[in-house]
């Protein structure tokens, strides 16, 4: 339920869902150890008023970031993509929207610090070394429709303990540290929530229905038709057409194009991925209905393997009839096609018919 002023008042009927992505950012603290702050906050933060997506769920929706680790691998090259996807406010929703949560709670191992100082009296016997670890743990919670910050906190965990004379006691583990700090943060987190001082998150704006397209830049072969039953060229040329090109909005994965997509309106970020091309990033603007035709690139691999299965067309004048030979190079390169996957884009032509063009019939076989 929401308040006269818009804050969250969860309750065991209309609890908040949650889905909680803990990061590593500390060097002096090994990955293997993320696992132990998480299963504590998640612990202390299952309550009635709070659901929490399970932790498999969130890794599977940025799974294809990285492959290692318990919280596959923070600090590897990978893990700035990771860190993109959850900073990023479109990102950010679009990863709320695909696990169904309400916001997304990021969790961060800030800073693990150790210091010590020496305590010497000789007059009253005391030669001791006091140690001190701190570890600083954050949280934020980011509405899963806007991508906006509904609340940020962190805490700060201290052990200390000395060594010398007849003390011998050895350093606490790391794990106690991150258990307690993921027993504080979820303390504030519920706190948080039951007096009301975190903004209820947005409702979810319906999805837009979207085609996305591919054409291959300044790449093109020229348009063949029947005559009298033969082969000839024409004035005309066709684009070629990718597909099964990945297609990634602010970081996930929606599917292969080209194809039709269910997408949140408004600016997105935009990936197209595919072997043999360049990939493709920019911004897109969705809205419903819209048709977004996007240029791709060819490797200097894949351009050269379609131009070395298309030197043929050098030879070719407008008007003119193919040889046998010259039918033969193009039932291959459309076989060609075919294998690797890219289409002739035919749409922009009116009147066509399997009939009278060559290429239909080739690529229909």
């Amino acid at each position: 339920m929401v308040s006269d002023s818009g804050a969250l008042v969860a309750s065991a009927e209309d609890p908040i869902r949650l889905a909680i992505f803990v990061k590593n950012r500390a060097p002096t603290v090994a990955d293997a150890n993320v696992i132990v702050l998480e299963e504590s906050l998640v612990s202390h933060a299952t309550t009635p008023i709070v659901e929490i997506i399970s932790r498999e769920d969130a890794v599977n929706a940025v799974s294809r970031f990285a492959s290692e680790g318990p919280n596959k691998g923070t600090r590897d090259p990978k893990a700035l993509e990771v860190d993109q996807v959850l900073s990023d406010s479109t990102s950010a929703v679009n990863l709320s929207r695909s696990m169904g949560a309400a916001a997304l709670l990021t969790s961060s191992i800030t800073s693990l610090t150790k210091s010590e100082r020496r305590l010497k009296d000789a007059d009253l016997g005391i030669d001791r070394t006091v140690h001190e670890q701190v570890l600083t743990v954050g949280y934020r919670i980011i509405d899963g429709t806007t991508g906006g910050s509904l609340a940020a906190s962190d805490v700060v965990v201290r052990s200390t303990w000395q060594t010398g004379g007849n003390l011998s006691r050895e350093a606490p583990p790391i794990e106690d540290l991150l258990r307690e700090a993921g027993k504080q943060l979820a303390a504030k987190l519920l706190e948080l929530i039951r007096s009301g001082g975190m903004r209820k998150p947005s409702e979810a704006k319906d999805e837009v229905d979207v085609e996305i397209r591919m054409t291959i830049v300044d790449l093109a072969v020229p348009e063949i038709i029947m005559q009298d039953g033969k082969p000839v060229i024409s004035s005309g040329s066709y684009k070629l057409e990718p597909t099964a090109v990945n297609v990634y909005v602010d970081g996930l994965l929606v599917g292969a194009a080209p194809g039709r997509f269910k997408v949140a309106p408004g600016i997105h970020r935009i990936k197209c991925e595919r072997p043999m091309f360049k990939t493709y990033e920019g911004m897109a603007s969705f809205r419903p209905g819209m048709t977004l035709v996007i240029p791709m690139q060819l490797t200097d691999e894949g351009l050269t393997r379609l131009k070395d299965n298309a030197k043929f067309f050098q030879d070719l004048k407008e008007r003119s009839a193919l040889s046998e030979a010259q039918g033969k190079l193009a039932e291959g390169y459309a076989e060609f096609l075919r294998n690797s996957e890219i289409r002739i884009d035919t749409s922009s032509l009116k009147s066509l018919s399997i009939e009278n063009n060559y290429w239909l019939k080739l690529l229909k076989k």
